[in-house]
């Protein structure tokens, strides 16, 4: 048995790839546990010239909560942000997980 040839991609196809695997892992596992709920979560925060200066990124599913990326500009840190963002994320996956499935 030879052994296959995996293809490597670039920049962009590697997000479209990465979509296609998100999806189809979703679609199983919501199959396999009957678990519908999930969502992707993201916010920011953005300065008054309208910059993004803090944001995240993640999902929730299953009554659990990713938190997958969270950045605040350099400029920015020490003041909080990234706490705001935080308390974000558990007050939206909870209300998320409250809901009905």
């Amino acid at each position: 048995m030879s052994t296959p040839v995996v293809e490597l991609r670039d920049d962009d196809e590697c997000q479209e790839l990465e979509t296609f695997l998100v999806e189809r892992i979703y679609q199983f596992n919501a199959q396999a546990t009957g678990y519908f709920d999930g969502r992707l979560l993201a916010g920011r925060l953005r300065s008054e010239a309208g910059e993004v200066i803090a944001a995240f990124s993640g999902h929730t599913w299953g009554g659990c909560c990713l938190l997958a990326h969270l950045w605040v500009h350099e400029a920015q840190r020490g003041h909080g942000l990234g706490r705001a963002l935080l308390q974000a994320v558990e007050a939206e996956a909870a209300h998320t997980s409250n809901r009905p499935r």
